[in-house]
């Protein structure tokens, strides 16, 4: 009984620590989104100096084309891009790991007799964790 009690605890901490895991993935991938529509407005500005500038006086075309940021610009953005891609995947990955100890956690809860010791203790059936 008492050691039904601590696994089952030692469920819950582990179910914690995953969802903190899931939750600090996401934080990392709305950062990584905010640097992305930075970089981008960043690109759009410019583009829009650029225009103004090329229409205002053609003679500067040259000196225009030469400072624009193309590649330096498309790097930061890419390297923006695939670490969202990257944070997508590995979100993926930790909901996965959670439902799958969800699934044990409530398997412990479901299966008799283990039941009965889960409504002693009032351990609760646990909610898988879905990404929208």
């Amino acid at each position: 009984m008492i050691g039904y009690y601590n696994n089952m605890k030692a469920f819950q901490n582990l179910l914690e620590q995953k969802k903190v895991e899931i939750l600090n993935t996401l934080q990392k991938k709305k950062i990584q989104e905010q640097n992305l529509a930075m970089i981008f407005t960043k690109l759009t500005n410019y583009e829009k100096s650029m225009l103004t500038q090329l229409t205002s006086n053609f003679n500067n075309l040259i000196a225009i084309s030469q400072a624009y940021p193309t590649l330096m610009s498309n790097v930061a953005f890419n390297e923006s891009y695939n670490q969202i891609y990257v944070l997508n995947n590995e979100i993926q990955s930790k909901v996965e790991m959670y439902n799958l100890t969800i699934t044990e956690y409530n398997n412990n809860i479901r299966q008799f007799p283990k039941m009965i010791l889960a409504f002693v203790f009032r351990f609760k059936v646990k909610i898988y964790a879905e990404i929208k």
